[in-house]
């Protein structure tokens, strides 16, 4: 290896040692808290109610980034790539500006979509009420993102591990004396505090500037962010919504769903090794040498990590009754049965930022497209004849058709621009 790649990879390893340590406490709190607070709900509300939630939240999952217009990932890149501080401030002043103003726009709008998608009342009811937090949910995401830019991560490390516990005291405590109507206010309370907690630790770096041209430069670039975004959770996390339609039994859903949302907390530190590579990946988007060495590094280490991760909840999956109730036993094969789609999914994790890193997000909504396709294709073929194992076993399908798509977008990108290159020459 080049010497100058092997010193910039040894310091790497070292701000990663740190980094990723800060970004994954910093994950389970902030990004994490959804999920946290989930598994521990399901402890607390009967398995039908927790299926709610899970339609709830996967709802809010899938919304929430193009509600707010994709700024939660625009200013990670644009505070990355801006180096003067003053036009840092004014990039999150408009920023938040923006995301909160479309997130209250959705929101409205969303009031008069959930009547019409076919869901309970009762989900519908819930759904229309928890609409209300993407400008919540946007407003805090940003700050979190714009530290992360400026590879801040462990000065708000601190900041989101106690205002995250504050949150998720007041959901769970929500949960444990009001059922469903508790879990609901508690979940609103808690994220609007987060939001103006970060707010309040920003209010330094916010400069009161309203600017229309870069208001417009970063509606444009986010709006494709945000739904190359909405395509990626659609393809990682609508399972849950349509095993809702077609069994039409919450009960069923909550089952699954206990098994889903292990698997997504166990994607928490894949999560986190990525976002703290992706302003690096960003950084060196146009010198490939850097770029490749450090998505090399990125993937080797997510792959050492997973790995084990894998194995490890595979076999205590049995341990999932003894955490949230014997109620969700017949989750137990299911979540053994996903297990086989963990390390394919960090892997498509990594591949993913790469793609935003260097400014192709199209490669990756239609790579998701793909995986939208092989999902509701699999569900709809297995569901019917074996239930929510079907569901599990599509989902494995889903993770390992991602990945090969993704990987192929990549290889396509770049033999695309080395034929470019080759022709401008």
């Amino acid at each position: 290896m080049n010497p100058c790649l092997s010193q910039a990879a040894m310091l790497l390893g070292r701000v990663w040692r740190s980094g990723v340590l800060h970004m994954l406490v910093s994950l389970t709190f902030v990004q994490g808290l959804t999920f946290a607070t989930q598994v521990a709900a399901a402890r607390f509300l009967s398995v039908a109610d927790f299926g709610t939630v899970r339609v709830i939240e996967t709802f809010l999952l899938i919304t929430f980034v193009p509600a707010g217009l994709g700024m939660i990932t625009v200013i990670v890149k644009a505070a990355a790539e801006t180096p003067d501080e003053q036009q840092r401030h004014k990039l999150l002043f408009n920023a938040l500006l923006l995301t909160s103003t479309a997130s209250l726009i959705a929101s409205l709008a969303l009031q008069a979509v959930f009547p019409l998608l076919g869901f309970t009342a009762q989900t519908s009811a819930y759904l229309a009420l928890t609409a209300w937090l993407l400008a919540a949910m946007n407003i805090s995401r940003v700050g979190v993102g714009y530290f992360q830019g400026l590879k801040q991560i462990q000065r708000m490390a601190a900041t989101n591990i106690w205002f995250s516990l504050i949150a998720f005291a007041l959901t769970i405590s929500g949960a444990a004396s009001g059922g469903l109507s508790g879990w609901a206010i508690g979940r609103i309370a808690g994220q609007c505090l987060f939001a103006a907690a970060i707010v309040w630790t920003l209010r330094a770096a916010i400069r009161p500037k309203i600017d229309l041209r870069l208001l417009k430069s970063l509606a444009g670039l986010g709006t494709l962010t945000g739904l190359a975004y909405a395509v990626d959770s659609i393809a990682s996390s609508a399972d849950v919504l349509y095993l809702e339609q077609l069994l039409n039994n919450t009960q069923q859903v909550g089952v699954y769903g206990a098994a889903n949302i292990v698997i997504v907390g166990g994607l928490l530190l894949p999560l986190a090794i990525s976002s703290v590579a992706f302003p690096h990946l960003a950084e060196h988007a146009a010198d490939r040498p850097r770029l490749l060495a450090t998505a090399r590094t990125t993937l080797m280490r997510t792959t050492l990590v997973m790995l084990p991760i894998s194995v490890g909840l595979y076999l205590c999956a049995p341990l999932l009754t003894w955490v949230i109730g014997e109620a969700y036993a017949p989750a137990v094969p299911l979540l053994q049965i996903m297990c086989l789609g963990l390390l394919p999914s960090a892997v498509r994790l990594v591949l993913s930022t790469w793609l935003f890193a260097i400014g192709r997000p199209n490669g990756s909504s239609l790579a998701n497209v793909l995986g939208i396709v092989v999902n509701l294709g699999a569900i709809v073929w297995l569901v019917p004849i074996m239930g929510i194992t079907g569901a599990a076993w599509a989902f494995v399908m889903t993770t390992v058709a991602r990945l090969l798509a993704f990987a192929l977008a990549l290889r396509w990108i770049y033999q695309t621009d080395k034929k470019q290159i080759r022709q401008i020459c």
